[in-house]
């Protein structure tokens, strides 16, 4: 019964859900967004709900359900459900798979269930996804992995019996896209027989009978948009559904990348890392593995030894007889080898996959039941009919490594398949024949009228047209050919094919190119042409134009990448037809179009092709425009930076799809960067000749034994610095190491030294030696001796090492560099050595001596000392002053005295601030006057008296610089109007002064009446002036280089009486400019003499030239004086303008006002610019409005101004007329002797105004002269102000702050300017011990000079003498004792030379030497030395006791030792450790070259420092070996080589230097040039050999090159002999210089030399450049480019702490444990033996010194080892 009565009710329910139902697709289908998402339940709310089911009535449960049906069926389609009609299996055409499920029957009526039963109708199938209550919050990668069910209900075709099953699919996203299939207007068709058992007999169901029966799933063919190409990059949400279905679960063999390697994936999971990323970040893609896997076997065939013959002189090795055959059979489209049976195979299983031959890349078959349809599983796109494959490129990748021979395998290629069709016809461009009378000029001209200059005629059209209008002054030899013909024969294009290839190389090695093609091919063989580029006509020079004919007709044409750049824009006609549509008129000059892109090439070639990897560049938009037949890329590396390099390689090829960026990334590099095998597979397809890929490569290891290159040696020689060098480059290490731990965290450079060292192999003792720093002894390592390893394992472990972000580069790679460059020389990188040598201009950089650098840095020094000292001084007088505010005018005195002292102190070394000195003198003596009347006692002292004295002298001073300028001003401006009066002496002969002024300012109106009256033809008043107004326009426009003057005087007459008008206005505005600027000037002069307070305090508070004492709205006098210079000068000089609107005109007022506006907001920017200046309006003077009023406004007509130094329009027009009147022929009498005195007047008025420049020029220094006076004033008045108290009720200004405080502010700045006091005395003490040190090393230099006869340091006497003072100024110890310093101070002998002389010398330096002492330990102080900041000098075991006695735990800024001298205390950061022996002028070179065979012999001339020296060594020893040797110097830094090329000039070494790109090729040159002559000298006969002895030197046996220039496929055989200057960070930068000389042609051993100097960041540089070559494949590697902020190479943060870790310390610290753990096992021996704890304490306080010296006498043992 209960089953009765729920029929009626169901069916009630079912047709109120359908029409329910109904209204909810509707909206869901309108906006499938719309449909709200269920709110989530608790499991414990099902439960009860489901019991509460139990108990309801099956009315209440209808009731309930008709309530919230349609919320219950919105919440099904947001879970994700859809319903679908099934029909018969047969009835599905493209049916491709089957959805095994096994049925259930529902028996029981559960709410859900009965909720199905009245929606489904009979035959109606519905999917949905199983929720759990919870609203899906799965991510996009969580739902491809995380399994998912679907519950699919079935209602019979009967609309009787229930049915569902749940179906397990493995991801969310396979769930959902089956779902989504069926959703809407349905994709997809679902098919499915009855289940069996569902229907039984007369229509009655058997319940519970289960049946195992499958869902066929089919596309329906009308519903799918399919792809109309087959690399359509759309991708619906259908798409990606059918793509989760078919790929991620029915059908797997579609998933591109279902071969995921296990333990890639499992690695990157574990740790977070990418798959297929390499753990260690910095070694980032290997090419080498790519190469392993797609190198030739060496089977391959070989091309036939007479395919070529005819043609290509040289015999081919095999291996480049296999490269040219497999080039040969990629032209032909031969496949190169047959499948193995492997390979069958595999082309089973892609038959299996859906891959079918012919089919595209992309796609895949699916098959159906009936037919089949095509997809592609990387986007899902559908299509009903088939995409063929491209057809396979002509071409493809020659990538053997350099050195092989890729250009004679090139031309082999070319010479075996050359083109054999039919010669391409050439399709001239057809142009009438004109008429002989025809005028068509560009101007626009079509007739003879109104021209009377020279004609000339094309000799193709016969067009005449205008010389002047073409830019030619008289007629060209031989042909002409108009623009229009030129344009028409380079834009004809060649129709057919033809046989030319075209070679793209780059710059340095295009006639490289060109020597191996006439050097490999037979002579007349082939043609060979040489493209640069498409001229374009010039002025007055017609171009030589290149059309594609001349292309096709030659067989090998050779361009480079930079004609490619250059002719991107010359590609198609369109660029000018566009060009020229903008313009008005006519163009004057046809761009010529390029003929590279105006025939179909035969071959097209790109030699160096990593060039174009980056396909946005213009030489490679340039490249993909070319049309060919067959294109090759050759390359020795393909592949630097990634696999993203070879997809440039591959667009050029055009190797569809991968040419297209989207699928190159989705097919291959991103799927290959997770660690797809698939992918992997995809690319060696692509790439292995075996399987007909593009690429072919062999390296030398490959080919080694068919290459037999002779052998390479390697030499690496290590330097030691000299003193100079050493202290700069111990401050360039200070200051790089600052910026390091500034960028980087200490504690994270720490961790990363630490790192360094476990990796090296090195110990790093200590946590603050983590930063290469540590100063720790022997006896705090002996306290706890331990292992190094154990020291700084924990801090490696802990460190994760990172490349440098973009911000710490920047902040660390310039230090670095600077760091690098000091090793070679000072001056290299340096701009104070730059500036010291003359501004670094290509004729001032000459290389500085040592002792130059010395000066520089004794310059540098004292600069330093000098500001550290202004700093002390003027905290000194501020304390001063406060204490004088808080009266206590005592301790204000003391410190005066002591800013005095110091000041007297340093005097023999430094100089003083004049300024301070003045304040301090006056400001002291006015306390001392105040304690005379308060009755205060102070001790007098011997300069009271003299205070105010030597304050006037300061005063005095300091005003005559600036009264010696003004006065030198105004002798010059006398000497200017002196010269103005001499102008007029011509003419004052001829007339009376009266008369002379009159025709000065007139005679211009009577010349313009004697033309009028007597002028004939083209001397004519009308001809004049239009002669006059062209010559006007035309020098305006030639010297601008833009439109018309807008104020130029040509647009303002139209005849001579016009000209008159013109020219009396602008001379009389001239006139009376000039007069107001020199009359106010003049004014000024007077005032300036004996200024008023009242004119100081105006220029001091002057709101537009002064920044700190400005107060607005204030202007001085000099700045309104300054308008006025403006208003004369813009009459005086070029004034030009641009009009704000079209060709409108300019007033010389408003362009005036616009170029002082634009000069002082570009020159002053702040200020009034406008402001009113009260004091100027408050007097009522005249002028007070200012030129400024007008500039910048809309309403001012010009845009633009600006005035040039050079006579303007009003002075070119008067000579212009005056030339004019010349040539104007006058009758005898009267009229002549009118036109004589006319011309003297006109030649007198040129001169004045001539004079009249040079009198603002003048007037204008002169007024800066007072401006000046008037600062100097001022700033004298402003050093003697003391601090003021303000009250509480004062108002202070912002400029008053230094100089005025309050009350409250007292405490505060007193302790502001006592911190300062403390830190400027100890930068004072740091500067002057670095100053003493280096005029220490300035005499001892002297010294030796004097005793080796060289000449002595320029002003070494007078540095000795201030240094002797400085040291006996100091207070002594009193034992007698001298130090180092005083007793090398000895005064050199003046004059005399010879032999007496030197022994005199060698006497005293004996002396000397005996006289250097410790004055701790009274021994010798020996080569190696300390020297402390104060110059004394100590030997190594006293310095390093002292530093023992300081505690272990004391932080590093405050460790310092005592000076044993002058008690001074030195911080132990600024010990210097010196070794004489290293100071020797020219020894350095020789100590470094001990390995080679006679560089100890070789004296270099001049002071090169070490490093240069000993590579000069190596260079005059290596060339005087053999006259056939031949060198290349590589440098990376342009500054090094030309230091080199200096000191080779200098020791007469003939070398070959190319400063630029433009002398580089004839270098090489004439380089190979100079072997071929020494060959040939040297394979001459005896006697011609010594008969050509002396001219041998003339030819170059040195070249030098930057690092980038050999790494361009340059071959360079002719050397043996490769130095590299300094080492370098990327080891492809280093292996491509060496490859210039290690490749094919080489026939005799090479040798590289390597210069290091020891203890310097190049020994970090050289391990760190060995560790990378160590790891990485050098045949792969390349010298690469920039993506974003990674380079090759780029740095990591472990990285840049071994660079900044000084290479000894490791050594030292090792050293120093082994001998403290040694020291602290025979100090517990001699315990152990002791009588008791006493007199082992006894023993020790009894000898410290004895036993710490031991320790430091070990110390400079193991240094003098290492040296």
């Amino acid at each position: 019964m209960a089953q009765t009565a729920r029929k009626p009710a169901a069916g009630r329910r079912k047709g109120r859900a359908a029409h329910n139902l109904g209204r909810v697709e509707d909206r869901f289908l309108a906006d499938p967004g719309s449909a709200a998402e269920p709110a989530p339940e608790s499991a414990a709310s099902s439960e009860e709900e489901e019991e509460e089911e139990d108990s309801e009535s099956d009315g209440e449960r209808a009731r309930r359900f008709n309530r919230s049906e349609a919320e219950n069926i919105r919440r099904w389609y947001a879970a994700g459900e859809a319903t679908v009609t099934v029909g018969s299996p047969a009835q599905q055409r493209h049916r491709f798979a089957e959805l095994p499920v096994v049925w259930q029957e529902v028996t029981s009526s559960p709410i859900e269930a009965d909720s199905v039963l009245h929606v489904l109708k009979g035959g109606e199938l519905r999917l949905k996804g199983q929720a759990d209550g919870q609203e899906a919050t799965h991510s996009r990668e969580a739902s491809q992995t995380s399994a998912a069910n679907l519950d699919v209900w079935y209602r019979a075709a009967d609309g009787g019996s229930l049915w569902h099953a749940v179906v397990a699919t493995p991801s969310q996203a396979a769930a959902e896209g089956l779902i989504t299939l069926f959703q809407g207007f349905c994709k997809a068709s679902c098919g499915m027989d009855e289940p069996a058992g569902a229907a039984g007999p007369r229509g009655k169901r058997k319940r519970g009978v289960s049946s195992s029966l499958n869902i066929t799933l089919g596309l329906l063919a009308d519903r799918w948009h399919c792809a109309g190409h087959p690399e359509d990059q759309k991708q619906t949400k259908y798409n990606q559904s059918l793509l989760a279905v078919t790929a991620g679960w029915l059908l797997p063999w579609l998933d591109p990348e279902r071969q995921l390697e296990p333990n890639i994936a499992a690695a990157g999971a574990s740790d977070g890392a990418v798959p297929g990323a390499s753990s260690d970040e910095a070694e980032g893609f290997d090419a080498s593995e790519i190469y392993a896997a797609v190198k030739p076997t060496g089977g391959e065939p070989e091309l036939p030894a007479g395919a070529a013959a005819s043609l290509l002189l040289p015999t081919l090795r095999r291996y480049q007889s296999r490269a040219a055959q497999w080039m040969v059979n990629r032209e032909r489209g031969i496949s190169t080898t047959a499948p193995s049976a492997e390979e069958a195979g595999s082309s089973a299983s892609a038959a299996a996959a859906g891959k079918e031959a012919g089919l595209h890349p992309l796609w895949r078959r699916v098959p159906c039941a009936t037919g089949c349809f095509y997809m592609n599983p990387f986007n899902g796109a559908v299509s009903f009919k088939v995409f063929k494959a491209e057809p396979q490129p002509r071409g493809g990748i020659l990538a053997d490594e350099m050195g092989l021979g890729k250009t004679v395998e090139l031309l082999a290629c070319i010479a075996s398949n050359r083109y054999t069709g039919p010669p391409p016809s050439f399709k001239l461009p057809s142009k009438g024949k004109r008429k002989q009378d025809t005028v068509d000029c560009v101007c626009g001209a079509t007739s003879e009228e109104g021209y009377s200059g020279l004609w000339i005629q094309c000799d193709q059209c016969s067009t005449w047209m205008h010389a002047a209008c073409l830019g030619l002054r008289r007629a060209p030899p031989g042909d002409f050919v108009c623009g229009s013909c030129q344009h028409a024969a380079a834009a004809s294009p060649v129709t057919k094919k033809c046989g030319a290839t075209l070679v793209v190389c780059p710059t340095p090695i295009l006639h490289q190119w060109r020597d191996e093609i006439l050097k490999h091919i037979q002579p007349g063989s082939m043609k060979l042409l040489i493209y640069e580029g498409q001229q374009q006509p010039r002025p007055g020079e017609p171009a030589r134009i290149i059309t594609a004919a001349e292309l096709a007709a030659a067989d090998i044409v050779l361009t480079t990448y930079e004609v490619l750049r250059r002719d991107v824009h010359l590609s198609s006609d369109e660029y000018a037809s566009a060009a020229a549509r903008t313009l008005r008129g006519r163009k004057k000059y046809h761009i010529m179009p390029t003929p590279l892109t105006r025939l179909r090439w035969w071959r097209v070639c790109l030699d160096e092709a990593q060039m174009v990897e980056s396909s946005t560049a213009k030489a490679a938009k340039m490249a993909m425009q070319l049309e060919a037949v067959h294109r090759w890329c050759v390359t020795g590396t393909p592949m630097s930076r990634g696999l993203q390099d070879l997809f440039g390689l591959l667009s050029f090829l055009q190797v569809a799809p991968y040419n297209n960026t989207h699928w190159w990334r989705r097919c291959v590099q991103e799927p290959y960067d997770a660690g797809s095998q698939m992918a992997r597979a995809r690319l060696l397809k692509l790439l292995r000749p075996a399987l007909g890929g593009l690429l072919w490569r062999s390296s030398k290891a490959d080919v080694a034994l068919e290459l037999d290159l002779p052998p390479q040696h390697h030499n690496l020689t290590h330097l030691q610095m000299n003193a100079i060098e050493r202290h700069f480059y111990r401050r360039q290490h200070d200051e790089c190491l600052k910026a390091g731990r500034a960028t980087l965290s200490s504690e994270l450079l720490a961790t990363a030294t630490a790192a360094a060292a476990v990796h090296d192999g090195t110990a790093i003792v200590g946590a603050s030696d983590a930063a290469g720093t540590s100063q720790a002894g022997p006896s705090s390592l002996a306290a706890q001796p331990q292992s190094p390893s154990a020291a700084t394992a924990a801090a490696a472990a802990r460190f994760r090492d990172r490349a440098l972000t973009r911000r710490e580069e920047t902040s660390l790679m310039h230090p670095l560099l600077r760091l690098r460059q000091a090793c070679c020389h000072p001056q290299v990188g340096g701009r104070l050595f730059l500036k010291a040598a003359g501004g670094g201009g290509p004729q001032t950089k000459a290389p500085m001596t040592m002792g130059e650098v010395l000066e520089v840095m004794l310059t540098k020094s004292r600069v330093e000392a000098e500001d550290a000292q202004r700093l002390l001084l003027a905290s000194l007088n501020g304390l001063a002053g406060l204490l004088a505010l808080q009266e206590l005018p005592a301790d204000a005195v003391r410190l005066y005295r002591e800013a005095l002292a110091t000041v007297e102190q340093n005097k023999p070394l430094i100089r003083a601030d004049k300024l301070q000195q003045l304040h301090t003198l006056t400001n002291l003596a006015a306390v001392l006057d105040d304690l005379k009347d308060s009755g205060v006692a102070v001790a007098p002292t011997l300069r009271d008296s003299k205070l105010l004295e030597e304050a006037d002298e300061i005063r005095q001073e300091y005003l005559a610089e600036s009264a010696a300028s003004l006065a030198a001003h105004s002798a010059d401006l006398d000497d200017v109007h002196k010269a103005v009066q001499r102008c007029k002496a011509p003419l004052l002969r001829q007339v009376t002064a009266a008369q002379a002024e009159e025709l000065l300012l007139g005679w211009f109106m009577r010349a313009v009446a004697l033309i009028a009256e007597h002028g004939r033809d083209q001397h004519s008043q009308h001809a004049v002036a239009q002669r006059i107004k062209d010559q006007v326009k035309e020098e305006t426009i030639y010297l601008r280089s833009v439109s018309q003057n807008a104020t130029s005087i040509a647009s303002k007459f139209r005849d001579l009486f016009g000209l008159e008008l013109v020219l009396k206005q602008e001379l009389g505005e001239y006139n009376k400019a000039q007069a107001a600027a020199t009359d106010e000037l003049q004014r000024l002069q007077v005032a300036c003499q004996n200024p008023s307070p009242g004119i100081i305090n105006l220029a001091a508070t002057c709101g537009r030239c002064r920044q700190d004492t400005a107060v607005a709205g204030v202007v001085c006098r000099h700045c309104r004086l300054e308008e006025l210079f403006w208003g004369w000068e813009g009459r005086a000089f070029a004034l030009y303008s641009k009009a704000r609107e079209g060709a409108g005109n300019v007033t010389a007022e408003e362009a005036i006002q616009q170029a002082q506006h634009d000069t002082l907001h570009r020159v002053v920017g702040r200020g009034g610019l406008g402001e009113a200046s009260k004091s100027v309006e408050e007097e009522g003077e005249e002028g007070s409005t200012q030129l400024l009023l007008g500039a910048g406004r809309r309403d001012n007509a010009a845009a633009g101004a600006q005035i040039v130094r050079r006579p303007g329009d009003v002075e070119n027009v008067l000579r212009l007329l005056l030339n004019q009147l010349r040539q104007v022929k006058v009758p005898s009498g009267k009229a002549e002797a009118e036109k004589e005195l006319v011309m003297t007047a006109g030649k007198a008025h040129l001169d004045l105004l001539e004079q009249n420049r040079r009198l603002y020029l003048k007037s204008r220094a002169l007024g800066s002269a007072q401006r000046q006076r008037l600062y100097a004033l001022d700033e004298l008045e402003q050093c003697t102000m003391r601090i003021k108290l303000l009250d509480n009720n004062e108002l202070r200004q912002d400029r008053e702050e230094l100089f005025c405080v309050y009350q409250a502010e007292l405490p505060v700045r007193f302790t502001e300017l006592s911190n300062d006091k403390a830190s400027a005395e100890l930068e004072l003490r740091a500067r002057m011990g670095t100053l003493r040190y280096l005029l220490t090393v300035k005499a001892r230099e002297a010294s030796k000079a004097a005793v080796s006869g060289g000449p002595a340091l320029e002003g070494a006497a007078e540095e000795q003498k201030d240094a002797q003072q400085q040291q006996q100024a100091q207070p002594s110890t009193g034992d007698g004792s001298g130090s180092a310093a005083a007793a090398s101070q000895q005064q050199l002998p003046g004059g005399g030379s010879g032999p007496a002389a030197a022994a005199v010398a060698s006497k005293e330096k004996e002396e000397e030497d005996q006289e250097e002492i410790c004055t701790i330990c009274h021994d010798r102080l020996g080569h190696e030395q300390v020297m402390l900041s104060c110059a004394h000098r100590l030997c190594c075991k006293c310095c390093l006791a002292l530093q023992e006695r300081l505690a272990d735990s004391m932080p590093e800024a405050r460790r310092r030792i005592q000076c044993p001298v002058c008690r001074t205390a030195v911080p132990v950061s600024e010990i210097v450790y010196i070794d004489t022996r290293l100071e020797v002028p020219g020894a350095q070179a020789a100590a470094a070259a001990e390995a080679a065979d006679g560089e100890e012999r070789i004296e270099v001339k001049g002071s090169y420092g070490t490093k240069l020296e000993a590579v000069v060594a190596r260079l005059i020893s290596l060339t005087r070996a053999s006259a056939t040797s031949r060198v290349l110097v590589f440098s990376t830094w342009k500054g090094v080589l030309e230091l080199i090329s200096h000191a080779l000039t200098t020791n007469g070494l003939p070398h070959l230097h190319p400063s630029s790109s433009k002398k580089f090729e004839q270098a090489v040159l004439d380089f190979r040039a100079g072997h071929e002559a020494a060959m040939a000298a040297a394979d001459a006969p005896s006697s011609s050999r010594a008969a050509a002895a002396p001219a041998k030197s003339a030819h170059p046996q040195v070249l030098l090159l930057l690092m980038q220039q050999g790494s361009n496929g340059l071959n360079l055989t002719e050397a043996q002999h490769v130095v590299l200057v300094e080492p370098s960070l990327n080891p492809a930068v280093e292996a491509q210089a060496v490859g210039r000389v290690d490749r094919i042609g080489q026939t005799r051993a090479t040798h590289v030399h390597r210069f290091v100097v020891q203890h310097t960041i190049e020994e970090n540089v050289h391990r760190l450049c060995q560790q990378r070559a160590a790891a990485m494949d050098l045949s792969a590697a390349s010298v690469t480019r920039a993506v974003g902020n990674q380079k090759e190479g780029a740095l990591t943060v472990r990285d840049v702490a071994q660079l900044l870790r000084r290479p000894e310390d490791g050594e030292e610290m090792e050293e120093e444990w082994q001998d403290a753990a040694a020291a602290g096992a025979g100090g517990a021996n001699q315990e152990m033996q002791a009588d008791g704890e006493a007199a082992a304490a006894e023993e020790e306080q009894q000898a410290p010194a004895v036993s710490l010296a031991g320790g430091a006498g070990r110390s400079a043992a193991r240094r003098r080892r290492r040296l």
